[in-house]
């Protein structure tokens, strides 16, 4: 069984595990980080930095010292790896590695190093990542001329490395090997690979398993050889645990996730007797139980930046366990070299099968909420469903399931024991329950939408013929929205303890807040579209804190929090959930009722473009064959909070149909972020005219003249260009070209006027 959505664990016994002993602070931007143990058994971090390379004295955790320092080419990208007394460093800069003799600690300070490129003809000048097994054979990976790897023997003279392999079958961005056994990262295929490194003039390819997120980052092998753990380095991405006992078939186990807030990127997972250390970028160093590989249960964590709008690519680049003192050394991108002491808690843990009562039949999918940590897990496809928290103490959970009766679990757990414990869920009484829907005038409503929902259930369903529509459910209380285009929606709580007939009556007019399905569609010129009709999830940027997407909709009162909302996803920031290309939001078609009315539009709108946005929304409608846009919205209209929107819409020619339409564009050249969404739109049909209605207008031609003073004005073609604005109190379109056109002017009706 493996837990697809959140980790399961107890904050406040989390925050004492690892207790921050000393900080290095540079003065440039860390990567990598690794660990040497000179002949006196004194140790240092190696640390990696954007200028070169760092050794630190950690043998006094609480007193570290620099003991060394070089410069190197300059580069973001480092990693660092020893084999004897030798530390090799790996850049994506120039000059290929760099091999330090550190065999002079802790005497001699002043370490020697070579740069090495490889021989002659096969030399490299950038390399991504190192690593060195046990045989003394170095493996460089994704270097400039081979992408896979490149396989070196060190034995015979360290700072001369001899050539004995290569892989170059796909892109490696890190790899770990053991027993003739590889298990490299194909990053962009999105792929944990295992390969037989036996002979290194003939790899083969053991087998190959995508990871769950696709963009494979680094694999660390347990202890034991049984397991291997693997990284996404996406944001929002996981932790992985295969089972590789048949190396030809792994298999998936488990995932952890360290949060859900969408800027959470696990880098790299180092794996130390029945510890997972990682480090997570901004959510710091993160210790996860894995003895039970199948159950994985984090013990601790520490953040070292302690900023939840960091940059992505800040907090912890590296974390390096294995010194033999305890000692645990982490790099942080921008606060230093920070040396750790963890107190080991051990996980404890409750398992189990969740059934039906009756049947005994497994129940997939149910519920589990933590009560203590608010989290949220699932049971797996057989029911098992499998959680722990750090150390011993009480755990209360909530199993919960659509039809079937909520059951509360409260037990208290012990470090290091399993408890099983089985849950039977009792199924609730099934009833009908119909509903009919009518207009207030005795309409019977066809293809109205009603939606039904609760804590365990969401349904949405259409009226037939005569407006009716019956479904079993369970009982207990339910959200219902109920709508149709020409109507305004309905909402209200009701339970259910009975077979039940629900009248519905909805009053006529044009309005929409999207509570219910009212048949709006959506289209994009260039992928999948969008614009989702879904309640608001916020997103925020990742390196200002911003918000993008709104976190409620645009009204109070009206039914639940629904919009139509440029791609929402609360578990990735805004900058991977915005509008690509052009993207149409397009309403049911409107009648006029009298070809001589007006038709007054109004909405919500949430805009949210970067700073150096030039794209734009569009409002506009729909005739015929013919779309006009009638307003735009930019970079210069109000960012980031609902703001009330309406224009007016006038009949052309004889067509009495029209619809409505939403755009919104982002070609990509340059990418920006641009997110947008819609509510409460509405049209109200009237007639006015400029003589009885507005006495701030008065028209000589083809000139406007503006009777209450200087303003504000745009002036829009067919084709929804905006082709004049300025401030003025007359507006003259007599050197226009033939055509019909819209006139905006600052708090006051649009005119539409047609020069001849």
């Amino acid at each position: 069984m493996f837990k697809w959505l959140l980790p399961l664990f107890f904050y406040s016994s989390l925050i004492a595990q690892l207790d921050s002993l000393d900080n290095v602070v540079y003065d440039v931007r860390l990567n990598d980080i690794w660990g040497y143990v000179d002949k006196e058994g004194n140790e240092y971090a190696l640390v990696g930095l954007e200028d070169g390379f760092s050794v630190v004295d950690v043998s006094d955790p609480s007193n570290s010292h620099q003991v060394f320092r070089a410069k190197g080419p300059n580069t973001i990208w480092r990693d660092i790896k020893t084999f004897q007394d030798y530390a090799f460093v790996t850049n994506e800069a120039d000059s290929g590695m760099r091999i330090y003799d550190l065999s002079g600690l802790p005497e001699d300070t002043n370490i020697p190093f070579k740069n090495f490129a490889g021989s002659t003809g096969e030399d490299f000048k950038t390399a991504h990542n190192i690593f060195i097994d046990e045989k003394g054979r170095a493996f460089v990976c994704g270097t400039n001329t081979v992408k896979g790897f490149i396989v070196y023997d060190l034995i015979s003279d360290p700072l001369s490395p001899v050539k004995i392999g290569e892989y170059d079958q796909n892109y490696i961005h890190d790899i770990y090997v053991r027993n003739d056994t590889a298990f490299v990262s194909a990053t962009m295929q999105g792929q944990l690979i295992i390969l037989d490194v036996t002979n290194p003039n003939a790899i083969t390819q053991i087998s190959a398993v995508e990871t769950p997120n696709r963009f494979t980052h680094n694999a660390w092998l347990s202890d034991n050889g049984k397991h291997v753990f693997a990284t996404d380095e996406l944001k929002g991405s996981l932790i992985s645990s295969y089972d590789i006992s048949d190396p030809t078939d792994p298999e998936l186990v488990d995932t952890y996730k360290s949060t859900t807030a969408g800027n959470e990127l696990p880098h790299n997972v180092h794996a130390k007797d029945s510890f997972l250390f990682t480090s997570y970028y901004v959510e710091g160093l993160v210790v996860v139980d894995a003895s039970r590989p199948d159950n994985l249960v984090e013990v601790a964590r520490y953040d070292t930046e302690r900023n939840y709008f960091i940059s992505m690519m800040g907090g912890v680049w590296g974390v390096y366990p294995y010194l033999p003192s305890g000692t645990i050394l982490v790099s942080d991108i921008f606060k230093g070299l920070f040396t750790f002491s963890f107190n080991q808690v051990n996980a404890a843990y409750l398992e189990g099968v969740v059934t039906d009562h009756s049947t005994g039949f497994p129940l997939s999918n149910v519920k589990i909420e933590v009560l203590e940590m608010e989290k949220v897990d699932k049971t797996s496809f057989n029911g098992e469903y499998k959680l722990g928290r750090a150390g011993s103490g009480l755990i209360k959970v909530v199993f919960s399931k659509q039809g079937y009766k909520t059951d509360t679990l409260e037990i208290n757990l012990t470090e290091d024991v399993v408890v099983q414990k089985d849950v039977k869920l009792e199924k609730l009484k099934e009833i009908n329950v119909s509903f009919q829907l009518k207009s207030k005038a005795g309409e019977l409503l066809d293809g109205a939408s009603i939606n039904l929902s609760n804590l365990n259930y969401q349904k949405e369903i259409t009226t037939d013929l005569n407006g009716e529509v019956s479904l079993i459910l369970s009982v207990g209380e339910y959200n219902v929205y109920a709508g149709k285009w020409g109507c305004w929606n309905s909402c209200f709580n009701i339970d259910f303890s009975s077979d039940t007939l629900i009248n519905i009556e909805l009053d006529e007019g044009y309005y929409d807040d999207f509570s219910a399905n009212q048949g709006w569609e959506v289209f994009s010129v260039n992928e999948d579209p969008v614009f989702e009709r879904v309640q608001p999830q916020a997103s925020y940027d990742p390196n200002s804190g911003t918000q993008h997407d709104p976190d409620a909709d645009a009204s109070f009162g009206d039914c639940d929090d629904w919009a139509y909302i440029t791609k929402v996803d609360s578990n990735l920031p805004a900058s991977e959930t915005n509008v690509n290309w052009t993207n149409y939001l397009v309403s049911p078609e409107l009648e006029w009722p009298d070809l001589k009315e007006n038709c007054m539009i109004s909405f919500s709108y949430w805009l949210s473009f970067s700073s150096n946005a030039e794209d734009s929304m569009k409002v506009g409608v729909i005739q015929g064959s013919d779309t006009v846009y009638l307003d735009y919205f930019t970079i210069d209209d109000y960012q980031r909070q609902w703001t009330a929107a309406n224009l007016e819409v006038y009949a052309s020619g004889e067509k009495k149909k029209f619809r409505v339409i939403f755009s919104i564009t982002d070609d990509l050249n340059p990418w920006n972020i641009i997110d947008a969404a819609i509510d409460d739109f509405s049209a109200e049909f009237h007639t006015w005219s400029i003589e009885d209605v507005d006495k701030c207008y008065s028209l000589s031609g083809d000139v406007l003249m503006l009777e209450c003073g200087f303003m504000e004005y745009q002036v829009f073609n067919l084709q929804g260009q905006v082709v004049e604005k300025g401030y003025s109190s007359a507006i003259d379109l007599s050197g226009y070209k033939t055509g019909l056109y819209l006139i905006q002017i600052e708090n006051q009706k649009s005119i539409k006027h047609l020069v001849k």
